[in-house]
C-alpha cells in the first residue's frame, strides 16, 4: 500500500492531481479565517492605506505622501500595492479581496515548490517540499495577511 502511494506521487502525470489536493486542502483550511478576520492595525492596515491612497489621491507611483508612517510605510515597493489596487477596481476595496491577493501568491509559491523539487529531484521530493512549507507557522500566518511576505517568497523562487 505504501508503496503504491509512493509510486502515485512519483509518478509525473500526478504532480498536478496532487496541487489540486493540496490547494483544496489550503483552501478549507485557510479561508474560512480570511472571510471572517480584519485587517490587522499596523503592517496590513498600512498596504491597505496605500491602495487607499491611490483610489482617493491618485498618487499611484509613490503613495508615501499619503502613507501611514510617511515615507517608512511609503518605501516598500509598490509591486502588492498595485496588484490590491488593481484588484480593487475589479472586485471593489474591501479586505477580502486584499486578504485574497497573499493566498494566491501562497497556492502559487507551493506550485513552484512542487516544480523545482521535480525538476531538481524527483515529484515526491516537490510534494515533500511544498508540504514542509505549508505546514510552517510563518506560511499558515502570511498566506492570508495582506503583507509582502509571500509574494516576496514567490517572486524571488
Amino acid at each position: 500500500m505504501f508503496n503504491k502511494i509512493l509510486n502515485y506521487l512519483n509518478d509525473e502525470k500526478n504532480i498536478y492531481k496532487v496541487f489540486f489536493l493540496i490547494v483544496v486542502f489550503l483552501s478549507v483550511v485557510k479561508l474560512p479565517t480570511l472571510f471572517t478576520a480584519d485587517i490587522q492595525p499596523w503592517d496590513e492596515g498600512m498596504y491597505a492605506t496605500r491602495v487607499l491612497s491611490i483610489h482617493t489621491n491618485g498618487d499611484f507611483l509613490d503613495q508615501s505622501e499619503h502613507s501611514v508612517g510617511k515615507f517608512y510605510s511609503g518605501s516598500h515597493p509598490p509591486l502588492l500595492i498595485w496588484i490590491g489596487y488593481f484588484s480593487s477596481l475589479a472586485f471593489g476595496l474591501n479586505p477580502v479581496i486584499l486578504k485574497l491577493i497573499p493566498f494566491v501568491f501562497s497556492l502559487l509559491s507551493v506550485l513552484m515548490l512542487i516544480l523545482i523539487g521535480r525538476n531538481l529531484f524527483n515529484p515526491i521530493s516537490g510534494i515533500t517540499a511544498a508540504l514542509v512549507f505549508s505546514s510552517n507557522i510563518i506560511f499558515n500566518i502570511f498566506s492570508k495577511r495582506f503583507q509582502f511576505d509571500i509574494p516576496y517568497t514567490f517572486i524571488t523562487s
